[in-house]
């Protein structure tokens, strides 16, 4: 009877104690581009985990085999030694919290978590050209084009017409290039404008179309190029129409 509660004790105790993740650092500090190395140690063996961030899996394992999630292929390497995790070319889009599970063959699990924080520019969103005069008057008027952002803006660029924009005497920009200014517009500068802005891990681009509209000599304005166009379209289907009209109703009387 001795000999068989001795051995119950034994197996009890020697069940019931589990395995231990341990990290090298809770918290790792990486800059843009750079590479995130999730250390781990293992008290024990395991034969299966994963690594999961924000609901996610980037890597898991069972036994010898083990596979990358397809969205990290091309970043994400795990070390079958002792599962530790390297994220590489880290963006700001990968800061957070990354959890870490594993299994022993006794059916046991712990699990761990490393935060991530990626130091630098955060991505351009919201990128819209703004102008300051929606109806300028050629030889009168001077515009002014704002390139607006969310984010962190490390460049500007200026196109129009999708032609990079030659700065002169009437044309220039802002020392931080948020700024397109044009002295006396005159109707070569109508068109479409557009502003890219980047930093060194994403860009954004907006775009405004600028009409000019020509004055007399009296200085009052008429209407502008493309106005103009549009009301002569619209005169000629009015006219069109109207001369089907007059020859049905003349058709119908007999004339």
């Amino acid at each position: 009877m001795t000999f068989t509660l001795s051995l119950f004790l034994f197996m009890s105790v020697g069940e019931s104690q589990q395995f231990t993740i341990y990290v090298e650092h809770s918290e790792i500090n990486v800059a843009v581009r750079g590479d995130a190395l999730f250390s781990v140690r293992l008290s024990s063996s395991v034969n299966s985990g994963s690594w999961i961030f924000n609901g996610r899996t980037v890597a898991q394992w069972i036994g010898q085999t083990w596979f990358v999630e397809n969205e990290y292929a091309s970043r994400a390497e795990l070390f079958p030694q002792n599962k530790s995790l390297l994220l590489k070319s880290v963006n700001v889009l990968d800061s957070g919290e990354y959890r870490v599970t594993m299994g022993s063959a006794n059916g046991s699990q712990m699990s761990t978590t490393v935060t991530l924080r990626v130091t630098g520019p955060g991505p351009v969103t919201g990128v819209a050209v703004v102008t300051n005069d929606s109806t300028p008057l050629e030889n009168l008027d001077t515009i002014a084009l704002s390139c607006d952002a969310s984010g962190t803006v490390q460049t500007r660029t200026w196109f129009k017409d999708n032609q990079p924009i030659q700065e002169n005497g009437r044309i220039f920009t802002s020392p931080d290039k948020a700024k397109l200014t044009i002295i006396r517009l005159n109707r070569i500068d109508a068109g479409t404008y557009k502003c890219i802005a980047s930093n060194s891990f994403s860009s954004g681009a907006g775009e405004t179309y600028v009409e000019v509209y020509s004055t007399k000599t009296d200085g009052s304005s008429t209407l502008g190029s493309g106005a103009i166009v549009g009301i002569v379209l619209g005169l000629l289907v009015v006219g069109l129409i109207g001369g089907v009209s007059g020859w049905l109703i003349a058709r119908k009387t007999g004339g």
